[in-house]
This record gives structure tokens, C-alpha cells and sequence, in this order.
């Protein structure tokens, strides 16, 4: 299995992972864990009429509640589970988009401890401020891969499912900056 076929399959079994591990997070003990005061990439709804970037323009990626668009020159190579990944043939770079059966999860923290203890990205990202996404609250970790890329995931909870956007971004920050707020300006809801 090469190395990139590999880093689909971990960041799917985690995706799924989040899932199953949601039975913890249904104990009813305070969810705690809120955002910090780090910045975020995006600062206002990425769905405003007046994005601070471009959106993309590539190819859509749908699920059952909505759809993103991931930049030019992005394919979408396959669907693995719940998660669809898509890739800069010329880069590292990888855009992972997941709705997963969530019930039982009813905010934005309960989403956040499942999805930490199910990433296998080290160290493990943190949470920073939450933005808005398609007009709804969402969380942000973000941190840096093993291998020294920018990793970035957006989420939220919405009709039983966990919604997710994950980024794995080589390149200087201001480059990973970009994408994430031209992929989250083109959401729409389903």
C-alpha cells in the first residue's frame, strides 16, 4: 500500500472512529472544553456576501446535507466509508469531507472530544475560536501533521450527523489560509 493510500485509510478509520466512539460523550457530565482565544482563518461567515477570498471553483463534493467545492486542480479520487477525499496531484495537499450518523450528539463540544480522540494527526490539534459556517456555529482545531503540514478541521452537528471538513495543507500558512476560506466560502446546504 503506498503512503498515500495509507493516509486515506488512517484519516477514514478515524473519521469513522468519531462515530463510534460517541457512546462516551452520552454520560450527561458537563461538556466543557470550549474554543480559545487563538485566531481563526475565518473570521466571519464564510457564506457573506463579501468572502475575504475567493471561493473555489474546482470540483463539488456532495453529501446528503450539503456541498463544498475544493480549489482548480483538486480531484475527487474516492469515497471511503463516510468520507470523500480529495487531492492536489501537484502537492501533499488533501481535503477530506465526512458526514457521519451522529446521534445522540447534541453540540459543538461533545463533536470536538469525540473527533480529538479519534484523530491521528500528533500532536494532537487544539481548538481555537469557533467560526460560522453556512450560518451555523462550527468548531475549528487546528494544528501541524507529523509531517509538518497545516491541518485544520471544521465541524458541526446538524440533523443526527456530524459534519466535517478536514484539511491537510503543505506550504506556507498564508497559502493553507486561503484555501481553507475559498473551500468554506462555497457551502451550501442541501
Amino acid at each position: 500500500m503506498d503512503r498515500t493510500t495509507c493516509h486515506r485509510v488512517r484519516v477514514a478509520v478515524a473519521a469513522g472512529s468519531a462515530v463510534l466512539l460517541l457512546v462516551g460523550c452520552q454520560d450527561g457530565a458537563p461538556s466543557g472544553g470550549g474554543p480559545t482565544a487563538a485566531s481563526s482563518p475565518i473570521t466571519s461567515s464564510p457564506t457573506s456576501a463579501t468572502p475575504s477570498v475567493e471561493p473555489a471553483t474546482g470540483p463539488v463534493v456532495e453529501e446528503r446535507q450539503f456541498t463544498v467545492r475544493v480549489p482548480r486542480g483538486y480531484v475527487v479520487e474516492d469515497k471511503v466509508f463516510t468520507l470523500t477525499s480529495t487531492r492536489d496531484r501537484s502537492s501533499s495537499d488533501g481535503i477530506y469531507v465526512a458526514a457521519q450518523d451522529a446521534p445522540g450528539l447534541e453540540n459543538l463540544s461533545q463533536a470536538v472530544r469525540v473527533v480529538l480522540r479519534s484523530v491521528s494527526v500528533r500532536p494532537k490539534p487544539e481548538r481555537v475560536d469557533d467560526v460560522v459556517i453556512g450560518g451555523e456555529p462550527a468548531y475549528h482545531l487546528a494544528g501541524r501533521s507529523g509531517a509538518g503540514n497545516r491541518y485544520h478541521s471544521y465541524g458541526l452537528v446538524r440533523g443526527g450527523q456530524l459534519l466535517q471538513v478536514i484539511f491537510e495543507l503543505d506550504g506556507p500558512d498564508a497559502r493553507a489560509d486561503e484555501i481553507v476560506g475559498s473551500v468554506l466560502a462555497t457551502w451550501e446546504w442541501r
